[in-house]
């Protein structure tokens, strides 16, 4: 992004919430962000609060807009709502690192920054042969303060769907006029516009490009390249097999246990066409003709 003409940042982890409750809308901060007992210190659920925050109280030159600027940090989040919803694995996970770009320009430049920001993660995903497509959100899914939003979505071989890597907003001045962020130029004092976009998300990434380029033969590498990003240990190999001589055993085990289940209904004189039958449904049969010869 630097190339882009993005400003690299080292943002602050934690923010206080003077800040907190001027980027965000009071539900996002409920279910999000991470409390610091006994401090007026938030960890950021994004970089994007602490380089937005960064300009409270201010008012900027006009000459000097648009402001960009990427960084790369840690982000904390509670995903309170999130119960159930793909828990297993790194998909939803409270700690993951993001890259995160931010735009504060004037409020007649915001749709065309908005268009540009978010092509730039299409354009880095499909640089991994991953394909990608945006979704733009209606607006009873958009936050409080945000004017129009997209998610960026990769394909997932595994799902045979598509899920969210990343997301780009502008939220027009709405996080200005909380913050008290203004510009000043030929036609006086406004508010300035400000946007957001995640660039990459490490862990949704990994998935993303482990699904996409996993090969037969258990390597992982970029379609066309001969560059191996990861292949099978010898211990991975190793317990591989002996999972498999393991599965071999227990389809061993099962095939005479249905055998002798077989041959027990047919010594009670059960007329049944066993082959037919499957394993659970020998069983209740047999339990049955059991207690009914008791009954006798």
């Amino acid at each position: 992004m630097i190339e882009r003409g993005f400003t690299y940042v080292v943002p602050p982890f934690m923010i206080r919430s003077n800040v907190v409750t001027g980027v965000m809308s009071f539900a996002e901060m409920e279910g999000m962000m991470y409390k610091i007992e006994g401090e007026d210190l938030y960890l950021i659920g994004t970089s994007e609060h602490s380089m937005i925050g960064k300009f409270i109280d201010t008012i900027l030159d006009e000459k000097d807009l648009p402001y960009t600027y990427t960084s790369y940090s840690p982000c904390f989040r509670k995903e309170k709502g999130a119960h159930g919803i793909e828990e297993r694995g790194i998909y939803r996970v409270h700690q993951f690192e993001k890259q995160e770009m931010v735009v504060l320009c004037k409020p007649e430049n915001a749709m065309e920054w908005y268009d540009k920001m978010w092509s730039y993660t299409v354009e880095l995903f499909r640089s991994l042969d991953i394909p990608v497509r945006t979704l733009e959100c209606c607006s009873g899914d958009l936050a409080d303060l945000k004017e129009k939003s997209c998610d960026v979505e990769a394909w997932s071989p595994r799902q045979q769907k598509y899920f969210e890597v990343g997301s780009c907003s502008t939220l027009g001045d709405a996080q200005a006029r909380r913050l008290g962020i203004r510009t000043k130029g030929e036609q006086g004092t406004y508010y300035v516009a400000t946007l957001n976009n995640t660039v990459l998300a490490s862990t949704r990434a990994l998935i993303a490009f482990i699904e996409n380029n996993y090969n037969e033969d258990g390597t992982i590498k970029k379609q066309g390249s001969k560059k191996i990003v990861w292949k099978k240990s010898n211990h991975y190999i190793k317990y591989q097999n002996e999972l498999k001589v393991l599965c071999r055993k227990q389809a061993d085990i099962r095939k005479y246990q249905h055998e002798c289940l077989a041959n027990y209904i047919v010594s009670l004189g059960n007329k049944v066409y066993v082959e037919k039958m499957n394993f659970s449904g020998l069983q209740k049969r047999a339990k049955n003709t059991e207690k009914n010869d008791k009954g006798r």
